[in-house]
């Protein structure tokens, strides 16, 4: 019985150190980010990490998507559109009172597909569901800069989805 609780506890405690030795997300992505500075540093023997903020996700945004671009761009045009034929409108004596009166329509059929875009944008941004696309940390290392003086710099670190590579990195000021 103590051979069994000694082998028992033999086992558990190697479980422990060997899962204890993986290294975090954290921990990872540490590396990563070091191993970019090491290539961008001034001077990479004077690296020193001060912080690194839990990993948060970048969430997407309705605006930043294809279909919010191309529904802006088309009211954007109906609008510029707009406003040049409310110019010839107003251009009485270069324009006959017919050809005012058709740019009018124009307008008013601009203006209703304006409306019917604009709806259309409300209801897309009104229905969407963002998702990830990213992460980030804000880094804080200290480091000598090329005045020899040893500062403090903090970083935004952006990274994929997958957490398999840093996308950029920001300076924070």
């Amino acid at each position: 019985v103590m051979k069994k609780l000694f082998i028992t506890m033999v086992a558990v405690l190697m479980a422990s150190l060997f899962f204890s030795c993986e290294k975090t997300q954290e921990q990872i992505l540490q590396e990563m980010i070091e191993a970019r500075l090491d290539s961008t540093m001034h001077n990479p023997r004077s690296y020193e990490f001060v912080s690194m903020s839990p990993i948060d996700s970048i969430m997407s945004e309705f605006k930043d998507e294809k279909d919010a671009v191309l529904l802006e761009l088309a009211i954007s045009m109906n609008k510029a559109e707009n406003k040049a034929l409310y110019a010839k409108a107003d251009a009485k004596y270069t324009f006959s009172y017919q050809e005012r009166i058709g740019f009018l329509e124009q307008i008013k059929k601009n203006n209703d597909k304006i409306d019917s875009l604009t709806a259309k944008y409300i209801d897309k941004r009104d229905s969407y569901v963002p998702h990830i696309t990213g992460y980030y940390s804000n880094f804080k290392f200290r480091g000598q800069n090329e005045f020899g003086a040893i500062v403090l710099n903090e970083y935004k670190v952006l990274f994929n989805k997958e957490l398999s590579e840093i996308t950029d990195m920001q300076p924070i000021k």
